[in-house]
């Protein structure tokens, strides 16, 4: 299966909740996990017909998470793995890292960063600050029963000039054809929350397959190494055997967002691995059930499946 490189570009603020939830809805993220982009492609699948939501959850394909980028230049999650105190002086510096630039994350990967050289990678991250701004605006809403109005926060991520965010999406090429019409109807209904009144809209561009002619991308894919980090959460099904080196979880939790059901219900909460978890082994993840008792219009699903790529580094 080939590599390509999936590009939004906003033309209005994104409202993405934060991992971390505020008093209102003021609290929001600069990046998109994969289990929230496989909802919104089955969201607008089933407007479609029901081959395009067959094709979803059949799964063969994979996608990671959302990450920033600017211009040509695109960010990958550092590895937790070595350690940041591997870097000596500079190993506070690392550990605010969240990010990588695709040069800096391809030494990582090959373990060619040390505390000599580590000064640049950790230089050219800062960039990343560029990309997008938060804006937080005052909205308001009329209580049916008490005709009182409530004034709250909303947050949106608004990104520069030739800024945005990819995702990665492995497929065979015979399969991408209707994962861009997915996104292509995506498109008509918008991204994330708060789309009633203008959030989320976007166009897209595919690129690729890049990872058929020599590069920093085929490198990455290519590369060799013992152990294996996430460009996804992951959640593992039941028989894989779960090996890790480092790792940090995720809550995830929300509520039911259908384009055929008008209920209102909070899905089953359940926690995954984050984005830089390394391991040892190889996991497979699955897609979660988070269908409320009760909620019987249609199931619900989150995708738990993993996107790894090999890493080699000695702390």
């Amino acid at each position: 299966m080939n590599w390509y490189i999936i590009k939004f570009n906003f033309i209005s603020p994104l409202h993405i909740g934060s991992d971390e939830a505020g008093i209102g809805v003021e609290n929001v993220q600069s990046m998109i996990h994969s289990d929230t982009i496989f909802s919104a492609l089955v969201n607008s699948a089933s407007l479609m017909n029901n081959n395009y939501i067959d094709f979803l959850l059949q799964g063969n394909f994979r996608i990671s998470s959302a990450f920033p980028y600017k211009e040509n230049h695109y960010f990958l999650p550092r590895p937790f793995y070595p350690f940041p105190s591997t870097f000596g002086k500079y190993s506070k510096e690392v550990k605010k890292l969240e990010f990588l630039q695709e040069v800096d994350f391809q030494a990582w990967i090959k373990g060619e960063l040390n505390e000599k050289n580590i000064t640049g990678a950790i230089s050219r991250s800062q960039n990343i600050e560029e990309i997008s701004t938060i804006d937080i605006r005052p909205r308001n809403f009329i209580d049916r029963q008490t005709s009182n109005t409530i004034i709250y926060h909303c947050g949106g991520v608004v990104f520069q000039k030739n800024c945005g965010l990819y995702f990665i999406l492995e497929i065979d090429n015979e399969d991408k054809g209707r994962f861009r019409d997915i996104l292509k109807n995506l498109k008509k209904l918008g991204f994330g929350g708060e789309r009633s009144i203008g959030y989320g809209q976007f166009d897209f561009e595919v690129i690729g397959a890049i990872d058929t002619e020599a590069g920093i991308w085929k490198n990455i894919k290519n590369n060799e190494g013992n152990s294996f980090s996430l460009l996804s959460l992951c959640y593992p099904a039941e028989n894989e055997n779960i090996n890790a080196k480092a790792y940090q979880t995720v809550l995830r939790k929300g509520w039911v967002f259908s384009t055929s059901s008008k209920k209102q219900m909070k899905r089953k909460t359940f926690r995954m691995f984050k984005e830089g978890s390394v391991f040892i082994n190889q996991l497979k993840g699955k897609i979660v059930d988070v269908t409320p008792q009760g909620f019987n219009d249609h199931d619900v699903y989150r995708w738990g499946k993993a996107f790894l790529i090999k890493i080699n580094v000695i702390a």
